[in-house]
């Protein structure tokens, strides 16, 4: 590691962070970059990446998401209904977009759904909340 950063410093002038870099073993354990945490598994008789969604990126996912599923189930008004479904769906695929490099982004996102949305998939909004109706 020392003669890395050294080399990185001389050639092409660069400095590294000592609590960011490390070496690690990715066969053992996982390393994470850019909110995406790899490691390399077995398979057959080759060593594949497998990738996921970092720890700390899905709780921030999670907690985004969260505010804007409690304004859909929750309405102030009957118009705001279609504009949070909107920006919950955009706000899903936009994050969806930027993890699509990780190998299990769709078992992470399966993952986050439950947690934000719960068992309320098929709701209708409580009785309390407009109902969603076409009006003309």
């Amino acid at each position: 590691m020392y003669a890395t950063k050294l080399w990185l410093a001389e050639h092409l002038h660069l400095q590294t962070s000592d609590e960011k870099s490390g070496i690690t073993n990715l066969r053992k354990n996982y390393t994470t970059f850019l909110g995406i945490k790899f490691k390399v598994v077995p398979k057959g008789d080759k060593w594949i990446i497998r990738s996921h969604i970092a720890d700390k990126s899905k709780d921030k996912v999670i907690n985004k998401l969260r505010t804007v599923w409690k304004d859909i189930k929750n309405p102030s008004k009957q118009s705001e209904i279609d504009k949070n479904i909107s920006l919950y769906n955009s706000m899903v695929m936009g994050m969806h977009n930027y993890y699509c490099m990780a190998t299990m982004v769709s078992a992470d996102f399966a993952e986050i759904a439950y947690k934000v949305n719960g068992k309320s998939n098929g709701m209708n909004h409580n009785n309390r909340c407009f109902p969603i109706t076409k009006n003309g």
